[in-house]
């Protein structure tokens, strides 16, 4: 018999955010499924690495830990590149035709992005697939950041005590 290595599908990858807004906490929910299992690699408790790709507008690459009701992914440290590709492993096998759900945030960068990156997801595997992940068509589109702008007419003056746009002590008057 011929072994046979089955290419792994995302069947599920959706991903949205919390926040459009520049500088704020932004909370970005992906859900995943697959359509065969994510094992640990021939019994030496390595799981394939995931990356999901195109997490740019970020402040920073600070990314929390990932936040999950299930123990494959809670509290699963990431690294989040300058490129924005996060990059992080599950604890323990993720089932096929199970849905995953986490968490993790990071601060949006201080001027927009408009319209939002295309996102998408691979599993360090034999096959090495690409996917593209699903995400909203709203403001909840994942990194997609609103373009900051002044409301009012042409007279209104504001000043603030900062001329950063993410501190977190500025003041603005008007």
């Amino acid at each position: 018999a011929i072994m046979a290595i089955e290419d792994l599908d995302f069947t599920t990858a959706d991903i949205a955010q919390s926040s459009p807004y520049p500088c704020d906490e932004n909370t970005i929910t992906v859900t995943l499924s697959t359509d065969v299992d994510l094992l640990n690699t021939c019994g030496t408790s390595a799981y394939p690495e995931i990356t999901i790709s195109g997490l740019t507008g970020t402040k920073d690459d600070a990314t929390s830990a990932l936040a999950s009701s299930d123990g494959a992914f809670n509290g699963v440290t990431t690294t989040l590149s300058a490129s924005g590709d996060l990059t992080f492993t599950p604890l323990s096998d993720v089932d096929s035709a199970v849905s995953y759900v986490f968490t993790f945030t990071v601060r949006n960068q201080e001027t927009g992005q408009t319209p939002a990156p295309a996102i998408s997801i691979t599993a360090d595997t034999l096959t090495h697939v690409i996917q593209d992940m699903s995400t909203p068509t709203d403001y909840t589109e994942a990194m997609y950041i609103i373009e900051p702008r002044v409301l009012g007419g042409a007279k209104t003056v504001v000043h603030q005590s900062s001329d950063n746009p993410c501190a977190e002590i500025g003041r603005a008057h008007v």
